[in-house]
């Protein structure tokens, strides 16, 4: 059996075309790097009820208006233990439609708990959060970009 090589490379290009938009955030490609982090982020202490909106570019100091991040999250509450405690994201100010939801319920107080996934970005570069704690300044939670879609 041969194999014919394709004479089209729409395929390619609409591949490289892709992957050309999305931004490691470990700009020399070392994947053992911190990826972007804030210092309000890093751990930020929340209360039940919390919500609020992160800015990508000014928070971040990503270089690029982003379409969507993959972001690394991690929470913990210390209530978690006999509570349903998490953080959710997503890109309006919606109940329906979470983007992510970073758990730290049913598991030991204090217990850090990580969450990988991309969430989608609204068009003036912001994401909505939503928190459900245990109580007031109860939940931590650090928010890392690891990759971004221009």
């Amino acid at each position: 059996m041969t194999r014919r090589k394709r004479a089209d490379t729409q395929g390619v290009d609409i591949l490289k075309d892709r992957f050309s938009k999305l931004q490691i955030a470990n700009r020399d490609a070392d994947l053992n790097r911190t990826p972007y982090s804030a210092a309000a982020w890093a751990p930020k202490i929340l209360s039940n009820g919390a919500n609020g909106t992160i800015n990508w570019v000014t928070t971040f100091g990503l270089p690029d208006l982003p379409k969507m991040v993959w972001l690394l999250i991690l929470v913990r509450d210390e209530g978690s233990e006999l509570n349903d405690c998490f953080f959710t994201m997503q890109a309006k100010n919606t109940t329906a439609l979470n983007s992510i939801v970073a758990y730290a319920n049913r598991s030991w107080n204090d217990q850090y708990h990580s969450t990988h996934a991309p969430v989608a970005v609204a068009d003036n570069g912001t994401t909505y959060y939503a928190v459900a704690a245990s109580g007031v300044n109860t939940m931590d939670v650090i928010v890392r970009v690891v990759a971004w879609m221009k």
